[in-house]
């Protein structure tokens, strides 16, 4: 009843990912190359609308999903419209028309994330919900990965523009898989079910970060400001510290494209780059929850938290000196480390935040959650591009190491106060 005939809407996760992974390395070393002729501060424009579009799309998608009832038709128009911007993109010659193109690009990508994880959800027996969406997880992460590995080279073959056909041509097989396998389940759940599935919460969280079960209010933010006074309750400093977790992602990664064709950097080794990111973020992930089972969740959102802090402070040393193939090898080990470190913090903080929920007022605290993700996101994109241009590289990666290091004492303030208070 549950074998491959419906579960094998899963597949259509792959090419998607792989679409919206290759735009993303893409995008920054299109806007810098000379056929566009852009600077750091024009990549970080462009991401920082990226960013800034999640919002809304979090919210409509939201209504979306509950208004509409239905599954399948979210899933093939965003993949329909993902597939035709990418096309759109090709022909695009000016930053200005870019920005908005990829704005509107992460508006569509966003529409999926609540649909596929209730979907899972709808289509197959509780008891089999973990293993399920660490399959889905991986698919999708093992997507993202293949999204960047053509990349290493099609410079070599064709010109970088061209890769916009490529994607573009990933968001077509999902479409036509989406079209061929995605079910419409004959009972449907709302979308405060996620947070109801440890597995379901983080699985959303990992591939978006951003969760409004309903809009915030003024009067929310006021709540969390008041709880956060005097650093007494553990949950408004577990959302604190996603804002500057994300901030400092923001931060470095903004700015890493550039920086590395800055430095002599080719275009198909910086692709290579980010395959191995994808990868070793991707493996890391599936053994995530057997090093979190024995570490248990804080010491191991602490260790990697500092793992990839003091991998983007290496990274400011490196700015100093390196470029070409040693700076290539150099950042390959240094992705590797900020990789790993991501999905096991990723993991354990999903896990803390459904632990640490409680019963009421989920919507209300989400929705804070989520409008405190995409500020770190913004604010990053739009500081990297600013800094790097300003006052150098070195300062940027600088900057996205600290910002991690107040993320880690936080995480420590929040674990104490935990360990103190146990649900």
């Amino acid at each position: 009843m549950y074998g491959g005939r419906s579960t094998r809407w899963f597949w259509a996760l792959l090419p998607s990912n792989a679409a919206v992974g290759g735009a993303a390395t893409l995008i920054p070393l299109y806007i810098v190359s000379p056929a566009v002729g852009g600077s750091v501060v024009h990549v970080g424009v462009v991401l920082s609308a990226h960013n800034l579009a999640l919002i809304p799309a979090a919210l409509a998608w939201g209504v979306a999903v509950d208004s509409l009832g239905r599954r399948r038709p979210i899933i093939i128009l965003s993949y329909a419209g993902m597939t035709g911007l990418l096309g759109l993109m090709y022909t695009t010659g000016s930053l200005g028309a870019l920005m908005f193109e990829y704005a509107i690009f992460g508006f569509l990508a966003a529409g999926p994330g609540p649909v596929v994880s209730l979907l899972l959800m709808e289509t197959t027996p509780k008891a089999s919900w973990a293993r399920m969406f660490g399959r889905l997880s991986s698919i999708s992460m093992v997507g993202v990965m293949l999204g960047s590995l053509p990349g290493i080279f099609w410079t070599g073959l064709f010109d970088l523009k061209s890769y916009f056909l490529l994607c573009s041509l990933y968001g077509l097989l999902a479409l036509v898989m989406a079209l061929r396998w995605v079910p419409e389940p004959p009972i449907t759940l709302e979308r405060r079910a996620l947070i109801h599935s440890p597995e379901g919460l983080a699985h959303r969280l990992l591939h978006l970060p951003l969760i409004f079960l309903k809009p915030p209010t003024l009067t929310d933010f006021r709540r969390f400001w008041r709880l956060l006074r005097g650093m007494v309750h553990e949950l408004p400093l577990l959302y604190l510290f996603t804002l500057f977790f994300f901030m400092s992602g923001s931060t470095f990664f903004t700015s890493y494209t550039p920086f590395l064709v800055s430095r002599g950097v080719s275009e198909s080794q910086t692709f290579l780059a980010h395959f191995l990111l994808s990868l070793i973020n991707t493996l890391t992930f599936i053994r995530a929850g057997t090093i979190i089972g024995r570490l248990g969740e804080g010491r191991s959102a602490k260790l990697a938290v500092a793992m990839r802090a003091l991998a983007m402070l290496g990274a400011a040393a490196l700015a100093l000196r390196l470029e070409g193939l040693p700076l290539l090898m150099a950042t390959i080990f240094m992705f590797a480390v900020i990789g790993a470190s991501f999905s096991i913090a990723n993991t354990a903080t999903s896990t803390l935040l459904f632990r640490t929920l409680g019963t009421s007022h989920q919507g209300e605290l989400l929705g804070v959650q989520g409008a405190l993700t995409a500020a770190g996101l913004f604010t990053g994109a739009l500081l990297s591009g600013n800094l790097s241009h300003h006052f150098g590289y070195p300062l940027t990666f600088l900057t996205a190491g600290l910002l991690l290091l107040i993320a880690l004492t936080i995480l420590h303030q929040f674990t104490r106060i935990a360990h103190r208070n146990p649900s």
